[in-house]
């Protein structure tokens, strides 16, 4: 079976001989007659018949999630539950090939997997999205008239709040609850929802050119500032999903971050959650960006 999906204007494929018949966050993704066109990204499912041998040398663990590499791949060995090891996933990752993916799943476990773990997450979607000059925010997003506004910050700081505060007292649209894709395309750099949208629910499947990043905190009173570009720097690159094992990713990542901060304004926005937040922010983009 091959299931389609166009996810920031890129067309996906997942080969499998299972059969999918949930795909929740990805089903607004799924594309069902792709007419020929051109696959961007191919992840195939494999069935692992017994104990898979860790392949390579670990090279990172986080919460039991490990890194293994090997002078071709790098393996990432991951689990839906850190109280067993049965109900493992494994994802391989092509040194050199960053459109086609291995994705493993032991038999005894593919039922509970399924029912429990959704297929978006199988994909570690980062690593090809960079080879088109994407990558992933933590984020909500919101369209305000066709422009695009990032409120980034770590989580619990009010993202979603800020997000549902544009929508209630400036009509705007929520792309995006919780990772937004980011990519730069045509010379422009362009905002879109994804299927990772935490516990906000919102994972709309559009896009809207960005016209302002906003980094949040929670504060007493309502202050924003202008961010020099290596603070802006440092504030995305700890808010975005990378791979931090491979170098030549980082180096790539690297360069595409330092292009989006050269031509899109970033702010810090130090805020409580009221109606004034939203009225300083957009009459700073008003009066700063010319909107």
């Amino acid at each position: 079976m091959k299931y389609y999906f166009r996810i920031a204007d890129l067309l996906i494929c997942i080969h499998t001989q299972l059969i999918l018949d949930k795909f929740y966050e990805l089903e607004n993704y799924r594309i069902l007659d792709i007419n020929d066109q051109k696959v961007d990204i191919e992840y195939t499912i494999k069935i692992i018949n017994g104990k898979w041998e860790k392949n390579g040398e670990k090279i990172q663990e986080v919460r039991k999630t490990c890194i293994y590499e090997t002078n071709e791949s790098y393996f990432k060995y991951f689990f839906w539950s850190v109280h067993t090891d049965e109900k493992f996933v494994i994802l391989e990752q092509k040194k050199k090939d960053y459109q086609h993916f291995n994705i493993y799943i032991p038999q005894k476990a593919v039922d509970n997997l399924l029912k429990e773990f959704h297929v978006s997450a199988f994909l570690s979607i980062e690593r090809p999205l960079l080879r088109y000059n994407a990558f992933q925010l933590h984020a909500s997003v919101i369209d305000w008239y066709e422009k695009g506004i990032l409120f980034s910050a770590p989580s619990g700081t009010g993202k979603s709040t800020q997000a549902n505060m544009w929508e209630k007292y400036e009509n705007a649209v929520i792309v995006n609850g919780d990772r937004a894709i980011i990519r730069k395309k045509n010379n422009r750099f362009r905002v879109y929802g994804s299927p990772y949208a935490g516990t906000s629910g919102v994972y709309t499947n559009i896009s809207v050119p960005i016209c302002a990043i906003v980094i949040l905190a929670q504060g007493k009173e309502n202050h924003i500032e202008k961010l020099k570009s290596l603070e802006s720097f440092k504030k995305i690159y700890s808010e975005s999903t990378i791979c931090a094992w491979d170098r030549q990713f980082i180096e790539e990542f690297i360069d595409l971050l330092g292009g989006l901060i050269r031509n899109i304004p970033v702010y810090y926005l130090s805020c409580r959650p009221e109606k004034a937040a939203v009225e300083l922010l957009k009459n700073v983009l008003l009066n700063e960006n010319g909107m």
